[in-house]
């Protein structure tokens, strides 16, 4: 009986050291996936004051489109007016605001450049200089570019839609 006592000892001590290669080359694999997956440099956060201003100029914007609406304005002007106005608020809480934005009324598209940059829209090879607009034909598919950083804005077929890009400047 000893003999197999000693035969079945070394068949434990070749499964430990098969269960340690496969422990040892996941420990392995995980920290070299770690290694490469694992992002350096840290997000940034929203400085909250400019997260405000987004999300209070996106909750305004449809308001300012149906009051145009519903007292027979022009909604291009009024909304034009709106965003000027708004930029200066944003500049009295110390923030350089820039917007860029397209406004889809029935079949009129319209973009309206307020960034400092130039605008290039790479669907129809215009560009769009700061502070003006550019009145667009039916599109699917708008495609913007703007410091080296191209912005696809898919319209689709509703009557009334609202694109907008805000940018820290």
């Amino acid at each position: 009986m000893k003999v197999k006592d000693v035969k079945m000892t070394c068949v434990k001590i070749k499964l430990n050291k098969k269960g340690q290669f496969y422990i040892l080359t996941a420990i392995i694999f995980c920290s070299v996936m770690f290694l490469l997956l694992y992002n350096k440099e840290p997000i940034p956060k929203l400085n909250p004051e400019f997260e405000s201003l987004y999300n209070n100029y996106v909750y305004e914007s449809p308001i300012v489109i149906n009051n145009a609406l519903y007292n027979n304005k022009n909604v291009t002007s009024q909304f034009r007016n709106f965003t000027s106005d708004f930029i200066g608020y944003a500049k009295e809480k110390n923030i350089d605001l820039g917007i860029f934005y397209v406004l889809k009324l029935d079949n009129y598209i319209e973009a309206v450049n307020y960034l400092k940059e130039t605008a290039n829209i790479t669907t129809i090879n215009m560009t769009i200089a700061p502070n003006n607009y550019l009145i667009l034909n039916k599109s699917n598919n708008i495609s913007i570019k703007i410091k080296d950083t191209t912005y696809t804005y898919n319209m689709t077929d509703d009557k009334i839609q609202f694109k907008v890009l805000l940018m820290k400047q």
